[in-house]
C-alpha cells in the first residue's frame, strides 16, 4: 500500500508561518532568535505577503513576497527573518549587499520552505 499525506496536513504546518511571522528583517548575520534579529537587523517592516502552493518538486511550498523595508542602519546585508514578537520562524539568504541607513531594500520573492510528499 502506498502512503500519503494529504496537503491539508502540511497547509497546517505553512500557516503557522504565514499566520504568524507578521514581520521581516534584513540582517547582517544569521539570527537564530528573536534576539538576533535586534543585534543583526538593520531594517524591518510589517510583512504579510505569503502564498501556500503545490511544491515544485512535490508536496507543498510556501513564498515569501516582495518586501521592501527601510534600512535603519548602515552594513551589509546577507539574512532576510521572519518573526513574531516571540518566534523567528525562518531565515532566508540573500546576496550580500552594502545598505545605507534611511535608503531602501526591495527584496525579490522567494521559497523559504517545501515540504516534500511522504515516500
Amino acid at each position: 500500500m502506498a502512503k500519503y499525506i494529504n496537503d491539508v496536513v502540511m497547509n497546517q504546518g505553512l500557516n503557522v508561518i504565514s499566520g504568524s511571522a507578521v514581520f521581516a528583517a534584513i540582517c547582517n548575520a544569521q539570527p537564530t532568535s528573536v534576539a538576533d534579529v535586534g543585534t543583526y537587523g538593520l531594517g524591518t517592516v510589517a510583512f504579510t505577503d505569503w502564498t501556500i502552493a503545490d511544491g515544485s518538486t512535490s508536496g507543498r511550498k510556501i513564498t515569501a513576497g516582495i518586501a521592501t523595508l527601510v534600512v535603519g542602519t548602515s552594513g551589509t546585508i546577507d539574512h532576510i527573518g521572519f518573526y513574531d514578537a516571540d518566534t523567528l520562524y525562518g531565515v532566508g539568504t540573500i546576496a550580500p549587499t552594502a545598505v545605507t541607513a534611511a535608503g531602501t531594500v526591495i527584496t525579490a520573492a522567494f521559497i523559504l520552505t517545501e515540504i516534500r510528499d511522504i515516500t
